[in-house]
């Protein structure tokens, strides 16, 4: 059988973040009209985190020690950003923002999660996350102002879902 799969290399340019919640407790969304891209996205985290590994060593072992896979802690993850009024909005306004629209689907059960998809990679990669505050962060003379977005990781993230579906 052929490898139909592009060996060229994916890089950075025209990759898309994006934002959603569940409309459904329980599952990530699936359809592009579900998702909105986030403003002036700057970098991506890393998400390739390892498992803690667990030390299983008794005294019938002579040579080596022996581990098993344990948790994988993401902690909190950060994306770049160039800070406008439009990401602000998009993060603050009072009904339709980011952490209005979180209110609202945690009080019903419901996870946000986020989109990566690079261009040329064939599955997009998906986070479920809990948003933390966005603060302007400081500045220099002549600069332009950056920030953070910071999330919590809130489940198991799904390296290899199906790119968002179009309508």
């Amino acid at each position: 059988m052929a490898d139909t799969y592009s060996k060229e290399a994916i890089t950075t340019i025209g990759a898309r973040v994006l934002f959603g919640f569940e409309t459904v407790a329980g599952t990530r969304p699936t359809a592009m009209a579900d998702y909105t891209d986030f403003v002036g996205i700057t970098s991506i985290p890393d998400l390739s985190t390892a498992a803690d590994k667990l030390e299983t060593t008794d005294l019938s072992n002579t040579r080596n020690k022996t581990y098993t896979k344990g948790l994988t802690d993401y902690g909190d993850i950060e994306f770049g950003v160039h800070l406008s009024d439009a990401l602000y909005h998009q993060y603050w306004d009072e009904t339709t923002g980011i952490m209005a629209k979180y209110a609202i689907a945690e009080a019903a059960g419901k996870k946000m999660w986020i989109c990566i998809d690079y261009q040329g990679l064939s599955n997009s990669v998906y986070v479920p996350v809990v948003p933390q505050d966005l603060i302007p962060s400081g500045g220099d003379v002549n600069s332009v102002v950056d920030s953070k977005l910071r999330f919590t990781v809130s489940g198991d993230i799904v390296p290899n879902g199906a790119d968002p579906t179009e309508a």
